[in-house]
């Protein structure tokens, strides 16, 4: 089940979040369990609220899929429930029963997302695409043939990934040359993007060679973490990602030494961009077939400007080949031309860890390094 909130705990992560999703059981101990959280600044819509929220339950293997909803509590209470206090441990319980004593919905109503505004009041459907609201959910069991919810707290995924540097995943078993860089894919990544591909700021170009200070090839899969890449894959049902990338043929139709260093794992952002993308910290969700950037928590990516949140992946901007000098000639092609793009599965594969570090429990603690959900 997800973590409980003690009441020796001083806080569940109220200054980064604004939406916490509580189960709708409490835990062995009696205390409520927090299932995640994150922040919207109002560009999070409630079906991608839903998403994000069912990639950290743990699904069993066998016997029908259990379909989740989230129940919108319409009542301001993140600061009450907050503090190791024994009143607001009482508090939720008594809201908790409440909820439960008539959660009724219509029969086969398709929503996902409902509101509750208080006892003996059916749950009223939330449209998927609207804004989520800030505050309170609770996540329950569905089941739409008999109209009503019932209480639910699942267990949270495995966190696989736990580092993105090389020294620490190796301290974990990881072999030094599963770390490996080709100078090749960098320069491939160069020539394709030639801009952040995050912020849109373009590479200086000049005569004597264009000026790359400041940008980096940013790996979306962690070349460290690949020799466990089939393994975190089929825990995110994405069996088949590995599979092609494990058959991945060069420009020339050659077969590929494989590590994760392909083009297709890879783009150009800016170095403090990239510190902040390998941290988890901002990552791309597919909406409507398209890569939006996102982030989890309210001080996440610092680096990233907040009008660029809800914005997709900027376009690579490929660099010219120039004529040679004195001749004044423009270009009239790009070296990054025929190199693939960025594979929107690996962007998913990141975001979901994302999810796990930040949005699953109470979230990670950056001192520590400690994930107190698991």
């Amino acid at each position: 089940m997800a973590p409980e909130f003690t009441e020796d705990m001083e806080s569940y992560n109220c200054g980064l979040r604004n939406i916490f999703i509580w189960a709708s059981e409490l835990g062995t101990n009696g205390y409520p369990c927090l299932v995640g959280g994150c922040y919207t600044d109002g560009k999070l819509q409630n079906s991608i609220l839903h998403e994000w929220t069912n990639e950290i339950l743990l699904r069993k293997a066998t016997g029908t899929p259990v379909e989740y909803a989230l129940v919108y509590v319409n009542k301001p209470v993140t600061k009450r429930w907050e503090g190791p206090k024994m009143n607001c441990r009482l508090e939720f319980t008594q809201y908790l029963e409440d909820f439960l004593a008539l959660p009724e919905i219509a029969r086969h109503d398709p929503s996902i997302v409902f509101q509750w505004d208080g006892p003996k009041k059916k749950l009223a459907p939330l449209a998927s695409a609207t804004t989520a609201q800030e505050g309170n959910y609770f996540l329950c069991e569905l089941s739409r043939a008999r109209g009503r919810v019932s209480a639910a707290n699942p267990d949270l995924t495995e966190l696989l990934i736990k580092s993105r540097t090389a020294n620490e995943a190796r301290s974990q078993g990881v072999k030094k040359e599963a770390s490996h860089r080709s100078p090749k894919t960098r320069q491939e990544v160069r020539d394709r993007d030639a801009c952040c591909r995050v912020t849109g700021t373009k590479v200086i170009v000049r005569v004597r060679g264009d000026n790359y200070k400041g940008f980096q090839s940013a790996h979306i899969f962690p070349l460290a973490y690949w020799y466990k890449a089939k393994e975190i894959f089929k825990s995110m049902k994405m069996e088949e990602l590995f599979n092609s990338l494990a058959t991945v043929k060069d420009e020339n139709g050659d077969m590929r030494d494989v590590k994760a260093d392909l083009p297709e794992n890879a783009f150009l952002v800016r170095s403090d961009v990239h510190d902040q993308f390998d941290d988890y910290q901002c990552g791309y969700w597919m909406v409507n077939g398209v890569l939006i950037l996102f982030r989890i928590e309210k001080n996440g990516a610092p680096s990233v400007p907040d009008d660029l949140f809800g914005k997709p992946l900027r376009p690579a901007q490929g660099n010219p080949i120039r004529a040679p000098k004195g001749k004044g000639e423009k270009a009239t092609n790009t070296k990054g031309s025929k190199i693939k793009e960025p594979d929107p599965r690996l962007f998913k594969v990141h975001f979901v860890t994302a999810l796990r570090w930040h949005f699953a429990g109470f979230g990670r603690d950056p001192q520590e390094k400690k994930y107190t959900w698991s």
